[in-house]
């Protein structure tokens, strides 16, 4: 039950980014405290949290190509000035830490969402 429970979560989900409703697979699959877990445990937590934001790092690029598909004007960067790669782990971790019973694809929107803010132009 809880399984349907978390899936019914990620199409919901990816019904408010724009994007198909599709089951998520890999690492987004997880909640953030198994994330947190595999890291904190690991003799090597940096490359288990590259392997995971590599995993995030995909599923963005997905997204985004999602709205050129979708005759939206996809994100001229994922990589903003001021928001490179390592503040991007930073993002993630944060957000893990403070809902470790979401799931690792939410913590990919999330940073989706502030990839978008990021990238709208200076008023």
């Amino acid at each position: 039950m809880r399984k349907l429970s978390l899936c019914a979560a990620v199409i919901a989900l990816l019904g408010a980014t724009g994007a198909h409703a599709a089951a998520v697979k890999g690492y987004g699959a997880y909640p953030c405290s198994h994330y947190l877990r595999d890291v904190r445990q690991s003799s090597q937590p940096n490359d288990v949290e590259l392997h995971y934001f590599e995993w995030a790092e995909g599923y963005i690029s997905r997204l985004n190509d999602e709205q050129e598909q979708a005759g939206r004007s996809p994100l001229p960067s994922l990589q903003p000035d001021g928001f490179g790669l390592e503040q991007q782990l930073v993002f993630i971790r944060n957000y893990c830490s403070a809902n470790p019973s979401r799931l690792y694809a939410e913590a990919a929107i999330a940073l989706w969402n502030r990839l978008v803010e990021k990238n709208r132009p200076a008023s």
